[in-house]
């Protein structure tokens, strides 16, 4: 029976790397929540404006692993996530945004930020290896 798994070192392979140029620039395409919050975009598109950010955010994330054959599309973004919300503990750090709470309660916070984040890059990026499964059956 032929081997059809792919080749380590393969585009797409088991053995192909995480870009992080990408994790670290859709990481970065996230900060734009805390920059409409802070600019007052966000309360401008009314109370759905947070949903609607985050919603904006996780659809380039999918579009761009999804159809851009990302190799490892669920590490990709799970790393995308918890690096999103390293970036958002890190930015509140330094505006001083942070709620009034003593450092454990801060540290609790962070640590639930990065969790969320986290979290919410490996649902986008199940998403996006979903896309590019059913990419690669139409081809």
């Amino acid at each position: 029976m032929p081997n059809r798994s792919p080749s380590v070192g393969s585009p797409g392979g088991f053995g192909a790397a995480v870009s992080w140029p990408i994790v670290l620039g859709l990481a970065a395409l996230g900060l734009l929540v805390p920059l409409a919050e802070l600019t007052g975009l966000r309360d401008a598109l009314g109370p759905t404006g947070g949903v609607l950010l985050f919603a904006v955010v996780g659809a380039a994330w999918i579009g761009v692993v999804g159809f851009g054959d990302v190799p490892r599309a669920v590490s990709t973004l799970t790393l995308t996530g918890a690096m999103f919300g390293l970036l958002l503990v890190g930015l509140s750090v330094t505006l001083r945004t942070l709620p009034d709470a003593d450092g454990l309660g801060l540290l609790k916070g962070a640590l639930l930020e990065v969790a969320r984040s986290t979290v919410l890059g490996a649902v986008c990026g199940v998403l996006a290896a979903a896309l590019q499964n059913a990419r690669s059956g139409q081809r």
